[in-house]
């Protein structure tokens, strides 16, 4: 994973006690030096997954302290390169917290990450535009590799993933914002896909359209990892556009359907794909709740994280009973179709 440097400015007083506690964390390297006035900053050069350590130990002294600012940029290469971190001998298990070790970005690089991912922005529903129209066109001309190329820009993996994050911290306000970025782009995308059936016509036999007017259980399965790989990619600091592609593909695609269905009148066909993209969204939140939890995602405070843990095990249980439920009406509606695929 790469590195990153860490400048962390502090008043002149706490300089020994600042010191002291990023040396503890054992970057590769480290550098302090005085500034204007009574100030001073210290930059410490260390691998990814240490920065939320060193955001932890920092945060009581950053709490009602004037002029403490931490900064995280990153690393593409150094010279000197530093040296390895040397492996450690198995030792027998201490009592007490056990320090993370998953391999990810801090929580603030994360939540900021996928804060920027949900705006509401003239760019963000740009990218749903160009990303609708162009799958639109991919499904009415059953063109596999347009309605992939589409899928590229990506633009609901943001809001989806937002809201998995959101459940694992029980941060409201971020779940607040990411139910309205979804509801926003999907509801634009919607409109956008019924004026291009309108416009252009859509034919329901074309084979790619078919392939989204029922489900399968092959579909649950790729939209389950579809979830896991999108919050996987944001987690380990991966570029999040190429893998979000799996989160697209189980998304847009389906909704696009419901609004060229609708366009024509094909009811029937339409209520399929609106079952798909139901399933799809429920697996994509469930399995990136689920990944989050695997690699430690946590709120820093223990009274938060215990907060968390309870409304995270509610919302497990609540996407997996709409899944059940999904599955029921679907068997309702005439049965699974091995063939369909999202």
């Amino acid at each position: 994973m790469a590195r990153r440097l860490v400048h962390v400015r502090y008043p002149e007083p706490l300089g020994e006690t600042v010191v002291e506690r990023l040396t503890e964390q054992e970057p590769a390297a480290l550098w302090t030096a005085p500034l204007a006035g009574d100030e001073r900053i210290t930059s410490v050069l260390v691998e990814a997954e240490q920065t939320e350590e060193i955001m932890d130990c920092l945060k009581g002294l950053i709490d009602g302290t004037k002029g403490f600012v931490v900064t995280v940029l990153p690393v593409e290469a150094s010279l000197p390169k530093p040296p390895e971190p040397e492996k450690q001998p198995e030792q027998a298990p201490e009592i007490g917290p056990k320090k993370r070790v998953s391999r990810r970005i801090s929580r603030e690089e994360l939540t900021d990450d996928i804060n920027d991912a949900c705006k509401l922005s003239r760019v963000f529903f740009m990218m749903v535009f160009l990303a609708t129209v162009v799958a639109a066109f991919g499904l009415l001309r059953s063109n596999v590799a347009v309605i992939i190329g589409a899928m590229v820009i990506a633009p609901l993996l943001g809001p989806n993933m937002a809201l998995s994050l959101a459940t694992t911290l029980a941060d409201w306000k971020m779940a607040k914002r990411a139910f309205i970025a979804n509801g926003a782009g999907s509801m634009f995308a919607l409109a956008l896909a019924i004026i291009v059936g309108l416009l252009f016509g859509a034919n329901p036999e074309e084979t790619e359209i078919i392939a989204r007017t029922s489900v399968a259980p092959t579909d649950i399965a790729i939209a389950l990892a579809s979830g896991a790989a999108g919050a996987l990619a944001f987690t380990t600091g991966a570029p999040a556009t190429l893998v979000g592609v799996m989160v697209a593909v189980a998304l847009l695609p389906p909704l696009a359907t419901v609004g060229l269905m609708t366009s024509v009148g094909e009811w029937s066909a339409a209520l399929g794909a609106v079952l798909l993209l139901a399933v799809n969204v429920v697996c994509v939140n469930l399995s990136g709740v689920a990944m989050f939890l695997i690699q430690g995602v946590r709120p820093r405070s223990w009274w938060e994280a215990d907060k968390a843990k309870k409304y995270t095990r509610i919302a497990i249980v609540v996407w997996s009973g709409m899944l059940a439920l999904l599955v029921v009406l679907i068997l309702l509606a005439g049965g699974p179709d091995v063939a369909a695929s999202p």
